[in-house]
């Protein structure tokens, strides 16, 4: 089930609002009811969509894996953040 995100943030010295699209993954089952075997944990993950400043998308422009790194673990933390408050 994807979820469309979208969120305000803070990325070095810049502020940003960043959208991305979310899947919350599934955990992994050992059988299944009938006990046939399960199936190995699906992870979350993020696709990011865009990161603006002021207005402008700064995610088409080269940017090193830590930056990606750090923008996807935005995202993740917001999303989980999220699901926290819905349930």
């Amino acid at each position: 089930m994807k979820r469309r995100l979208k969120f305000d943030s803070y990325l070095g010295e810049h502020d940003v609002t960043i959208t991305f699209d979310f899947y919350p993954g599934r955990p992994a089952r050992m059988y299944l009811r009938n006990g046939d075997p399960g199936y190995p944990e699906d992870p979350a993950e993020c696709d990011i969509i865009s990161v603006e400043v002021h207005g402008c998308d700064i995610a088409g422009e080269d940017h090193s894996d830590a930056w990606w790194e750090m923008v996807e673990q935005k995202c993740l933390d917001h999303a989980f953040e999220q699901m926290e408050r819905t349930e």
